[in-house]
């Protein structure tokens, strides 16, 4: 009888029928005859649940027992276990309740049914396990297990459906299965149809399959590689990727199939699905009248006390419970008010009336209805505000005509540690004369006094901008010098560690404020644990923790967090010793000694703060399993993973910042959400000028001359670097009043950075000395500078970016010959409060790098040759001193360059030229040489091909461009390679001097509109421009169509596939076709042209007299667009090919093509039957009157 009971229980939750509460009634009542006599007895059901991530599982406990159901004394737990690990899911405890997993919850009002039923809503990998629902009714017990098994199917698609590739060519079909647990899985490679043979092969070894990556939800991801060669034999072949899962019935299988141009193709004799289903009319949900039954007679609500948990559980927010019970009419309004501690003011939380539907404008989430009845609905509804989510379950009983209210608050804990909180539960209804209220006071005491202080000293700590130079005095403002950064979040880290290397795509990833960089990405979700943070040197991580810290101290931002406590791993550095938690604390936060055990028992309100987890000396070990315990000493690196991992502290937030590359991606797993800053905007890089010039007509000029020169605009995103912009313009323009004289302003990053140090070795000095004609007069002094270069170089080479005393003392103060002390102006010393010692460092990351270039052209060390190290090095940890190296020995920058190093040494001009032409020779392999075993080396040659571009360009030495470009081969490759604006202009200045370019390929390179404009000049000059896949849009789609109006075009063959090219842009490409006399091969597959875009190309094709091939697969145009292109085709004499496959065509489409190909007599190929025409259709159009005999449709 209970599984009888049960069954409709769960029919009630999951189909959610109109079942009436008077039948439920029933059902228990038949059960409790049955059971009577026996002892407490659990039941649950079914004993295996298996579950699809993203679902909401019921698992169902029933109990019986003799004695009367009393709520006072039932307690029901639901506890999960993996392994040996058990933890408890919620509890029902004596009349008061806790949920310790967040979407996890008791229907409250069935407990008296003898029904402890557990939902689970959206469950995840790590709900998998056993489940025990342990009931206890004094002084029986009784416990049932439920197993819970959670898969994901994978999603599996393949990059193309139909590949078309020339004889001998290779291609790549890729396999990616995505969202799938568990991690088995199977992928095998298939092959048939080669040869009229129908017979698969299993052709797996040739295919490259990689690991599988983790998602943050747990799941896998994987992708497979199959290489194929344009074999003639092939022609017509079909590859099938072929997945096996155990989420999955039956494998998945993905088709691909094979044409090899100039083959005798294949006509298809199977047609796709030409009918769409029709869609179900959408019933009208006809809301009938409500008939209210009206009594004369009124009942008043009983109100209870309001019900808080005895402790405050450490992974849970706390939660306050108030029932009114047995009241009528169903009219009633409850309010919740909150009030601390000395203020004697009530701040209203939420108002609700279970009349009115004004709750629905503020719902955070919506819960549908669990039962219902044949008049009135029992409703269970969530919302938030604010901090707080609210809880009204609402329930009508129908026998007496009254109505029950529940209503739940909660909110994290850390609320009760800002100090004494009061919290009120008004209630007012028509039976009552006046307003019942309830009250409920939280403090704890010894916490709420630690968190003011620790709150004084913390917001002491960080109120002021530390100073960016040696000199700088001034510590601005936090509040006043803050300017926002741009922070994305995003699925995978960026392995680009440098600014001058960074892609940066704002549209790739969601941007997310500094407020919500810890919260829930969607509403019901987990808020993440552990979160990381990524971003280039000087991008302002640390001043974003800083930030970070501040506001919490003002309660602007993680409110929700009792306790914050911010650690720097440079300071983490000095720790060579074993230490404890408690003792890292107090050592930290001496202030919180006495409080800080009595934290640790709500952890879920402390929120670590780890900045710079780049400059960390020790490497994280995560494999490493370190003894648990907060008085437990241990090496601080263990400690750290511990942290992280939660083997410390469960329930912490964490918070880390890191430069990319620092996190092995196997350890990723720990993480559960990583963002990335990308620093100022446009709008934001023109605000800091503005804040720190001072003047908007002085800002605004600069900012008008730095966004004109691509090498020093590509780097403003990065505060750092604007600050070194600023100053040196600040030392060398505002102090004399020679704005004007901006003609003389920096081109490249090496002519900024050296006029940079220069006004760093004038500080101090007579403000009106000109840095550009400061000059170190003595060999001895400049000694100095080539020691400190020597230092920068070592620290390049070691990857340190942060020297001790000891270094300092070793390279530089012990050195008789330093007399001056410049290194005083060029290193920024901090002080480590913690040990009560010092650290220095460049003021920046590429400052220490320009010093390393320094040190590489002047060194004269016996035996050793620098300039050959650098540019043979096959690590990147050389790419930016490259570069500065050849600004260095520029003709332009000789001169500033000997006024820094002694004259015995010799700048190595010559050197570093042949360096740079050996670089640029270097033979990268052509495309069909490629295999899946040496991509790596591939895309490192491209790498350094681009290097060599930048080192040309810093030079700027025209004769040694003109050798290089020379040397280059006719066919310029840098696809699939991520290209930012700063490398296309490199790029387009290499090229400039390359008269017999013929190729340039440039897919996969995300530079964007705003990169192919610079290249725009190049573009014209060759004959096969290939731009796939680089999301041009309409914008980009306009510098293609300038190219192609160019007099002088040279363009035969345009790849444009993939690039979301919409009806604008496909206009702007036609109206250039019309023009154009060089095209020949144009191909739009896979963009967003449409009916209207292949409108205007349709005009332009009656016009254009040299287009023969015209791709226009997949851009939906339909039957209207084929309609145009089917006109254009009556006009047009110069077209033999053309694909119009997977454009949503029907007969009525195709029919257009009947009448046009009668007229016809050029075209030699359609594509058009792979789309929605019937096998008619397709007979129709095969057995018209072409005027070309050998026409092939396909």
């Amino acid at each position: 009888m209970m599984y009888i009971s049960f069954y409709f229980f769960t029919n009630q939750y999951q189909n959610k029928t109109d079942w009436t509460m008077n039948c439920f009634l029933v059902e228990l009542m038949i059960f409790y005859i049955v059971s009577l006599g026996a002892t407490l007895e659990v039941v649950v059901s079914p004993a295996v649940f298996s579950a699809t991530i993203g679902e909401s599982v019921l698992l169902g406990c029933l109990f019986s027992h003799t004695a009367e159901l009393d709520l006072r004394y039932i307690v029901i737990e639901w506890n999960h276990r993996v392994g040996d690990d058990e933890k408890a899911v919620c509890l029902f405890d004596f009349g008061e309740y806790e949920s310790y997993r967040p979407g996890s919850s008791l229907f409250l009002n069935e407990i008296s049914k003898a029904n402890a039923s557990l939902l689970i809503k959206n469950v995840t990998i790590h709900d998998i396990g056993s489940y025990s629902c342990t009931v206890s009714i004094s002084p029986d017990k009784a416990r049932g297990q439920v197993t819970l098994s959670v898969t994901a199917p994978p999603t599996v698609s393949v990059n193309t459906a139909n590949i078309i590739i020339e004889p001998g060519e290779d291609k790549a079909i890729i396999c990616e299965m995505r969202n799938f647990y568990p991690e088995n899985h199977s992928v095998s490679w298939l092959k048939s149809g080669s040869k009229g043979s129908g017979n698969q092969v299993n052709i797996t070894s040739r295919a490259v399959t990689g690991l599988s990556q983790q998602n943050q939800d747990g799941t896998f991801n994987l992708l497979s590689f199959l290489i194929i060669k344009g074999n003639q034999t092939d022609d017509g072949a079909s590859y099938f990727c072929e997945v096996s899962h155990e989420a999955l019935k039956t494998p998945l299988q993905k088709a691909v199939s094979l044409t090899i141009k100039g083959s005798n193709p294949r006509i298809r004799s199977q047609a796709l699905l030409t009918i769409l289903l029709t869609f179900m009319i959408t019933a009208v949900v006809c809301f009938g009248t409500f008939i209210f039954y009206s009594h004369k007679r009124t009942v008043a609500p009983k109100v209870t006390d309001i019900i808080k948990p005895r402790h405050f559980h450490k992974d849970d927010p706390l939660s306050l419970v108030c029932a009114v019970l047995w009241f009528k009419p169903k009219a009633i309004r409850v309010s919740w008010y909150r009030e601390e501690a000395g203020k004697f003011q009530r701040v209203l939380i939420s108002k609700w009336d279970s009349t009115t539907s004004s709750v629905k404008q503020r719902e955070y989430r919506r819960i549908e209805d669990y039962f219902q009845s044949d008049h009135e609905q029992d409703k269970t509804m969530h919302f938030a505000e604010g901090e707080y989510d609210i809880t009204m379950t609402l329930n009508n009983h129908k026998e007496s005509g009254t109505y029950s209210l529940i209503s739940q608050l909660i909110f994290r804990y850390a609320e009760a540690a800002k100090g004494s909180q009061t919290y009120f539960f008004e209630v007012k209804h028509n039976s009552l004369k006046q307003t019942i209220s309830k009250v409920a006071v939280l403090e704890i005491k010894e916490i709420s006094e630690a968190v003011a202080t620790h709150k004084c000293t913390l917001k002491a700590q960080m109120e002021r901008i530390k100073p960016y130079f040696a000199f700088d005095n001034s510590a601005p403002l936090l509040q006043e010098h803050f300017t926002s950064l741009v922070i994305l979040n995003v699925r995978e880290r960026n392995k680009t560690e440098h600014e001058l290397l960074q892609h940066r795509d704002y549209t790739a990833c969601e941007r997310i404020d500094l407020k919500q960089l810890l919260s829930p990405s969607a509403p019901g979700e987990k808020s993440p644990r552990v979160t990381l943070v990524q971003g280039v040197a000087g991008i302002g991580k640390s001043v974003m923790m800083q930030k970070l810290t501040h506001s919490w101290t003002c309660g602007t931002i993680c409110a929700g967090f009792y306790m914050l406590l911010y650690f720097s791993f440079r300071e983490l550095n000095t720790i060579n010793e074993k230490i404890s938690l408690t003792e890292l604390i107090i050592r930290s936060y001496p202030h919180l000694r006495a409080s800080w055990n009595k934290m640790l028992e709500y952890p879920g309100g402390i929120l670590f703060l780890f900045d710079g987890l780049d400059e960390f000396k020790l490497s994280l070990e995560f494999n490493i399993n370190s003894p648990v315990g907060s008085s437990i000493a241990q090496y601080i690196n263990h400690l750290i993973v511990s942290i992280i991992k939660g083997d410390l502290v469960p329930g912490a937030s964490i918070l880390i910042t890191s430069r990319p590359t620092t996190i092995d991606l196997d350890n990723k797993t720990y993480f559960n959400r990583c963002a990335e800053i990308l620093g100022f905007s446009k709008k934001e890089i023109a605000g800091y000028l503005l804040k720190r010039l001072k003047d908007k007509k002085v800002a605004d000029h600069v900012f008008r001359t730095v966004k004109s020169i691509d090498s020093l605009y590509g780097l403003c995103y990065v505060p750092a670097f604007c600050d070194i912009l600023c100053f040196y313009l600040q030392k060398s323009f505002h102090c004399k009043g020679k704005w004007s004289q901006l003609s003389s302003f920096p081109r490249t990053i090496t002519d900024l950075f050296l006029r940079f140090t220069k006004c760093l070795l004038v500080c101090n000095n007579d403000e009106d000395e000109d840095p550009e004609s400061f000059c170190i007069e003595d060999d001895e002094d400049k000694n100095e500078i080539i020691t400190l270069a020597q230092l920068a170089w070592d620290g390049v080479i070691n990857k340190t970016i942060i020297f001790s005393a000891k270094d300092i003392e070793k390279n530089i103060t012990q050195n008789p010959k330093i007399t001056k002390s410049f290194w005083k102006k060029i290193l920024t010393k901090e002080s480590l409060k913690m040990m009560q010692s010092h650290i220095w460092q460049f003021f920046h990351l590429t400052h220490q790098e320009f010093f390393a270039a320094l040190y590489c052209i002047s060194a004269n060390e016996p035996g050793v040759d620098h300039v050959h190290k650098a540019f043979s090095s096959k690590s990147n940890v050389f790419e930016i001193v490259l570069r500065f190296t050849a600004g260095l020995v520029s003709r332009s920058n000789r001169a500033l360059v000997k006024q820094l190093v002694p004259e015995h040494y010799q700048v190595k001009e010559r050197e570093v030229f042949a360096a740079i032409k050996n670089v640029a020779a270097v033979a990268v392999p052509k495309e069909d040489t490629v295999t899946p075993e040496n991509i790596i080396k591939y895309t490192a040659h491209k790498r350094q091909k681009l290097t060599a571009s930048h080192c040309l360009y810093e030079a700027a030495n025209e004769e040694l461009t003109q050798q290089v470009a020379s040397q280059t081969s006719d066919v310029v490759n840098f696809s699939y390679i991520s290209l930012n604006v700063t490398d296309c202009t490199a790029i387009a200045n290499l090229l400039s001097y390359h008269t017999t370019i013929k190729t340039l390929e440039l897919d996969g390179c995300k530079a964007g509109a705003s990169g192919f404009q610079r290249l725009e000049s190049v573009f014209s000059r060759v004959k096969t421009l290939s731009l796939e896949g680089n999301m041009l849009e309409d914008e980009g789609a306009e510098i293609i169509a300038s190219a192609l109006k160019t007099k002088m075009c040279r363009i035969e063959i345009l790849r444009l596939k993939h690039n979301s090219i919409g009806k604008k842009g496909a206009a702007q490409i036609a109206e250039a076709l019309k023009t154009n006399s060089s095209l020949k091969t144009l191909g739009l597959r896979a963009n967003a042209v449409g009916a209207e875009g292949a409108h205007s190309m349709a005009e332009a094709l009656e016009i254009n007299t040299t287009l023969r091939v015209f791709g226009l697969q997949f851009n939906k145009i339909g039957d209207e667009g084929a309609m145009y292109m089917a006109q254009a085709v009556k006009r047009n004499c110069s077209l033999v090919e053309l694909r119009l496959g997977d454009n949503d065509i029907t007969e009525k489409g195709s029919d257009y093509f009947r009448s046009a190909l009668e007229v016809n007599g050029t075209l030699e190929e359609l594509w058009i039957l792979v789309n929605n025409i019937s096998n008619d259709g397709k007979e129709r159009l095969k057995n018209a009157s072409h005027k070309n005999p050998n026409l092939r449709l396909n």
